[in-house]
């Protein structure tokens, strides 16, 4: 296990944990690092599930220019504007749910459709996200399970029970690459959701809540610029 796996797992397990329990009142400040890591793995897992099994180093220097642009890009688009900050919410966690469940299904020789696959279902969440306005309660649903998987890909990362280029196929799917507990990681993940859930409501005080776009406030931009039109 190298030095840049446990950083890798302490970074993932910190940002989670911020996610999962406290992702709807910190959500403007968190955001931008999320949007960069969705952006990673998004640019990353492109190249990789273009390239197949049988990449080699080109594809994985490649992989690691294309997350680090694309992983900028959402980060920006994520603190600047509130409609992209809801489909990644929405987006992110349909990918990693389409990829996971592709890579838990262990379908050989299928890399292309994975990515396929991931694109359409966090286009499905997207879309729904954006059309219901983002209510609290989808908020706090999103934030939870997504550190939720974030924490436990961390966590077997610090543990050694995967590796880091497991990541490629998303953090869901890095899960099932541990052969001997892939099970007690789905569970840990469902866990620390529902605790998340819980901690994030009792938080809140009330679900009937709205995150609009006029709520939406970047410090970085004046008032009348940080509300998109």
């Amino acid at each position: 296990m190298s030095l840049e796996q446990i950083l890798v797992g302490i970074l993932a397990l910190l940002v989670g944990a911020a996610f999962c329990f406290s992702g709807i009142k910190w959500f403007l400040i968190l955001l931008p690092i999320w949007g960069f890591l969705v952006g990673f793995t998004f640019g990353a897992n492109g190249i990789f599930y273009i390239a197949g099994a049988d990449h080699g180093f080109f594809a994985d220097a490649l992989a690691i220019i294309s997350g680090l642009v694309v992983g900028v890009i959402f980060a920006v688009l994520s603190y600047l504007y509130y409609y992209f900050a809801v489909v990644l919410l929405g987006g992110a966690l349909g990918y990693m749910l389409g990829i996971g469940v592709m890579d838990w299904l262990n379908l050989s020789g299928a890399e292309i459709l994975t990515f396929i696959v991931g694109v359409i279902v966090g286009g499905i969440f997207a879309f729904g996200f954006l059309i219901l306005a983002m209510p609290a309660v989808l908020a706090i649903w999103g934030t939870a399970i997504g550190g939720a998987v974030t924490m436990a890909a961390g966590a077997a990362l610090i543990l050694d029970r995967i590796e880091l280029n497991a990541l490629n196929t998303g953090m869901l799917g890095a899960l099932s690459q541990d052969t001997q507990y892939p099970w007690f990681w789905l569970l840990l993940v469902i866990g620390l959701a529902i605790a998340g859930v819980w901690a994030q409501i009792t938080k809140l005080g009330a679900m009937s809540t709205t995150i609009r776009a006029d709520q939406y406030r970047n410090p970085g931009l004046p008032p009348e610029s940080a509300t998109p039109a």
